[in-house]
């Protein structure tokens, strides 16, 4: 019964995963998803100060050092993920990244995007059903 459990959950992972990966191509598919990054990343030439990302794949367009906001950091609050985010010379996030099932964390979103936007200056890019935000000071 336990070995029945385990291939379960497995192939819920295997299949959630492979649906994850179809959509994630299919977003960016005919997209100017790399000009757009490189915009970005040239708003913030010779900045210093740390640069946050929402995916560790930002890390292609620059030499710079990027603190990536884990998955799990969505899960924090608005205040104390804005209080980590101090430092920042830029902030650059995917709204694919933000993805949210309930209502408290759409809120916390909206609430850190806000408060991005209060703190920095915002440049965004429209991509298929995704956008790109830049965020620097």
């Amino acid at each position: 019964r336990g070995a029945l459990m385990i291939i379960a959950v497995l192939l819920i992972f295997s299949i959630q995963s492979a649906y994850q990966l179809a959509s994630y191509q299919r977003r960016w598919e005919g997209a100017s998803y790399d000009a757009a990054m490189n915009k970005f990343y040239a708003s913030v030439p010779g900045k210093s100060g740390e640069i946050w990302v929402s995916r560790p794949q930002f890390s292609e367009y620059t030499d710079a050092r990027l603190n990536l906001i884990y998955y799990p950091t969505f899960e924090e609050s608005s205040i104390t993920i804005l209080e980590r985010m101090k430092n920042a010379s830029a902030v650059f996030i995917d709204t694919c990244d933000l993805s949210c099932i309930t209502e408290e964390c759409k809120k916390r979103n909206a609430e850190m995007i806000s408060g991005l936007e209060s703190s920095f200056n915002k440049k965004e890019e429209n991509l298929s059903s995704c956008r790109l935000l830049s965020f620097s000071r």
